[in-house]
């Protein structure tokens, strides 16, 4: 089949959760021997970039530098986005799969009268725009909340036009009922997220490990890995290590990259010791298993906005346990395996009590080949991608429709 898959971003250029599993649809389906071509932005060029990767032929076009309200936008990415595909997808195409609003539109626009079409919303678009709004102004929230509803009207002709809809998670399918009503949620089948079983693994020597990254091994590592914007939750988590700093010898590393580093550094160094936090900016994706590995504990503080949580499943596929907020869909994926890890709420004093009975040895322990073998069997790369792959093109699949708690 020649298969169309939209993305916001190829993955390499800029890791998350949703560009990493977009990239992961398209080169599995090039594994099935599908000619698959990824259409997504470029990044940091003025020109558009093709070229080849694991079988997928990436598409990428020039973002044009308009703000989010102009009206031009939408056009803008749709004329972009079918430039390419006139230019480069030569013949009729069977499948169209967006992980990307306007390129999925226009993708839909070209092929959708013929192809098998499917799309998935990781995020909401009126969600996203609301979390993004956070500590703005009011003009500025206004302005966006604004945005997010002209948006919404575009999201809703994306579910409407596309014969199979699909979310990583339940909490995602509850907030797009809420936005476009339950005659479209009840076409939506929940695939989650999948984990790479052969990357995310537990180490046996944790202490030679700690010391090629430089971690000292008397101490408790806690590690997180976030974009450093306000929906993360970070001021909370530095808050609490801050009030936790003399009830336990323990290390804060705080991975990713984002606007509010500067604040966070600050704040840092207000509320603990220098030698007791650690950013280490953007972690690349072939170092990211070990930090995993190294680590006693991985912390998940959001507070606004979760629609899945990839990076849970990957720190308990390496044996660790994740110690998190109760918020979206993080109760899906990390109280599946461990009700305890769940903070009582977002605050401050909620993760704080959480991280203390952490380092007083008072949560449960499970052993990490039992917790790496338990994720899989869930949410390993060969158990889920199979599923989004037949749902995608249309055949029959086994999902279960909720992998909640």
């Amino acid at each position: 089949m020649r298969i169309v898959v939209t993305a916001h971003h190829w993955f390499p250029d800029v890791p998350s959760g949703g560009s990493r599993l977009a990239w992961g649809h398209a080169a599995g389906l090039a594994r099935e021997g599908h000619e698959v071509y990824l259409v997504t932005e470029a990044v940091g060029t003025s020109e558009e970039k093709l070229f080849d990767a694991d079988g997928v032929r990436v598409l990428q076009y020039a973002k044009a530098p308009l703000r989010s309200l102009d009206p031009r936008r939408a056009v803008s990415h749709q004329l972009a986005v079918d430039s390419l595909l006139t230019r480069h997808v030569l013949g009729p195409v069977d499948a169209v799969i967006g992980h990307t609003l306007f390129a999925h539109l226009q993708a839909l626009k070209r092929y959708g009268r013929t192809a098998q079409s499917s799309y998935t919303v990781h995020s909401p678009v009126r969600a996203e725009y609301e979390v993004a709004a956070l500590n703005s102004s009011v003009w500025e929230r206004g302005r966006m909340a604004l945005a997010g509803r002209l948006l919404e009207r575009f999201e809703r002709r994306a579910l409407t036009g596309s014969k199979v809809l699909m979310v990583d998670s339940s909490f995602t399918r509850r907030l797009l009922a809420e936005a476009h009503g339950e005659e479209v949620a009840e076409r939506i089948l929940v695939i989650p997220g999948w984990v790479d079983e052969s990357s995310f693994v537990p180490v046996e020597d944790r202490s030679g490990l700690r010391k090629v990254l430089g971690l000292p091994l008397d101490r408790a590592i806690l590690f997180t890995l976030r974009r450093l914007v306000p929906r993360m939750g970070l001021e909370h988590l530095i808050a609490a290590c801050g009030n936790l700093r003399t009830r336990g010898d323990f290390i804060l590393v705080i991975g990713g990259e984002g606007g509010l580093r500067p604040a966070l550094e600050a704040q840092a160094r207000e509320a603990l010791p220098e030698e007791c936090v650690r950013f280490l900016g953007r972690v690349p994706d072939e170092e990211l298993p070990s930090w995993y590995a190294a680590a006693d504990a991985f912390v998940l503080p959001t507070s606004r906005l979760e629609c899945f949580g990839l990076i849970a499943l990957e720190a308990m596929a390496a044996g660790r346990p994740v110690l998190a907020t109760p918020v979206g869909a993080i109760p899906e994926v990390v109280g599946r395996f461990e009700k305890a890890w769940l903070a009582y709420a977002a605050t401050v004093e909620a993760l704080e009590e959480l991280i203390g009975n952490f380092l007083a040895g008072a949560l449960p322990r499970h052993d990490p080949a039992q917790l790496h073998d338990a994720v899989v069997r869930e949410y390993g790369r060969s158990v889920v991608l199979p599923e989004l792959i037949a749902a995608s093109l249309g055949r029959e699949c086994h999902s279960e429709g909720n992998r909640g708690p």
